[in-house]
């Protein structure tokens, strides 16, 4: 790839050589614009963070490199390892198993090189692998709240000695009910920063409320980065939206299945459901009519959600059925189409299912079929697309399962978190 005019390379960012050597290897050549924008600010960690930008625009490795540089140059500075059992010195929260499966994937570039120990943690992983690892020592750890919530309930790690925070997909944590806890990890004393693909109200509710974007203020600074594109309706993919005359939406489904299937063989598509029981039906439709696929929601166990993402990246099967589960931070760069089989509840929901295709910028189609009484939305998203104005993100389906299952506990995570650092101190 040839550098573009006034775009600056890796190495120009201030990132040390060897992560910069891990890039190019990788075929990472340039930086995307969000990441040329946040690194050389967070790299001196002299402040905190908020970054937002559109989904498919490399903000884990926005995110993911300062962390790294940050950890290695404190080695480099005491030439010698600094990995200490049970107390890594930077955290990734992130909202689901798939994300944390995901960071996996992103470490592994950097894994001979860099030489650093990192860890994700999540559910459905045997408790004793994790438990063992933190034992021994891991300078990174990366996971859902709920799993490093009872890894320190279960004294099986600390994180009074963290250099980095960083509170990935913010946006859905938030609306998810995890506010206290976001609130109370960042009251260590340590260097955070928010990532998000969008920055709506009850996001900036939050931030206002605990911390200021201003500096000489009373409450902690926060240095943001706002992209422009942040809230527009994703304009470098195809739109196409299919009204629906009829109750039953199979005919006009396998018509467009069949119009588009030669497409999807060579590259991929995500099907999205608003249910569990419309995912598994749409699931047993496709699989019935010779289109293999397979199928990602929160009655899936684990073990078995690996299997089939796996067999889906393979191309082993062309369709991924999911509800929103995958529809927040999940990066499959060779998908080429994304199927609304069900329409989204919210806005959101739509620019988040939308950006499962068409990852940094390359080409994708949104198909998505609607009722009448589906319309506004998509004059709000065609309004957006054509006048390049800003949606009005709200809050989630994801999010609002979230909720549900919190409400049903006796005690919320935050609060338990907040007990469990109390007792630490």
């Amino acid at each position: 790839m040839k550098a573009t005019i006034g775009v600056p390379k890796f190495s120009e960012l201030g990132l040390l050589p060897g992560l910069v050597e891990c890039l190019d290897k990788a075929g990472i050549k340039l930086p995307t614009s969000i990441q040329s924008q946040v690194i050389p600010s967070v790299l001196p960690f002299k402040h905190h963070h908020l970054f937002t930008a559109q989904t498919g625009t490399g903000k884990t490795l926005a995110y993911m490199l300062p962390t790294l540089h940050l950890l290695k140059s404190q080695e480099l500075a005491q030439k010698k390892p600094l990995t200490m059992p049970l107390s890594p010195r930077a955290l990734v929260i992130v909202p689901n198993r798939e994300l944390t499966m995901q960071l996996e994937d992103v470490m592994k570039l950097f894994k001979h090189n860099v030489r650093l120990k990192a860890l994700g943690v999540m559910s459905g992983q045997k408790w004793g692998i994790e438990e063992k690892e933190l034992r021994e020592g891991v300078d990174l750890v990366f996971g859902t709240p709920d799993r490093i919530e009872k890894h320190i309930k279960n004294g099986t790690m600390q994180i009074g000695k963290l250099a980095h925070l960083v509170v990935d997909e913010t946006d859905t944590l938030l609306d998810a009910g995890y506010s206290k806890y976001i609130k109370t990890l960042t009251s260590l004393d340590t260097k955070f920063t928010f990532v998000s693909a969008t920055f709506p109200k009850h996001m900036q509710d939050f931030i206002s409320k605990h911390y200021s974007f201003n500096q000489g203020h009373n409450l902690p600074y926060i240095k943001k980065f706002i992209e422009a594109k942040t809230h527009l309706n994703l304009s470098h993919l195809k739109h196409e939206f299919i009204q629906l005359k009829e109750y039953d939406k199979n005919p006009s489904f396998l018509q467009k299945l069949q119009e588009i299937h030669s497409s999807v063989r060579a590259s991929g598509c995500m099907v999205f459901c608003n249910s569990i029981q419309s995912a598994r039906a749409t699931q047993h439709f496709l699989n019935g009519n010779g289109f293999e696929a397979v199928s990602l929601h929160g009655e899936i166990p684990p073990k078995r959600r690996l299997e089939y993402i796996e067999k889906f990246k393979s191309k082993k099967a062309h369709y991924l059925v999911c509800t929103d589960l995958a529809s927040r931070g999940l990066d499959f760069p060779f998908i080429k189409y994304v199927i609304q089989y069900d329409f989204p509840k919210t806005v959101s929901d739509y620019v988040h299912r939308a950006g499962r295709t068409g990852r940094a910028g390359s080409s994708g189609t949104v198909i998505t079929f609607y009722r009448n009484k589906n319309y506004p939305v998509i004059k709000e998203l065609q309004t957006s697309y054509e006048k390049n104005k800003p949606l009005n993100i709200t809050s989630s389906a994801f999010s609002a399962k979230n909720k549900e299952m919190i409400f049903k506990q006796k005690q919320t995570p935050q609060q338990k978190l907040s007990d469990l650092l109390k007792k630490h101190k």
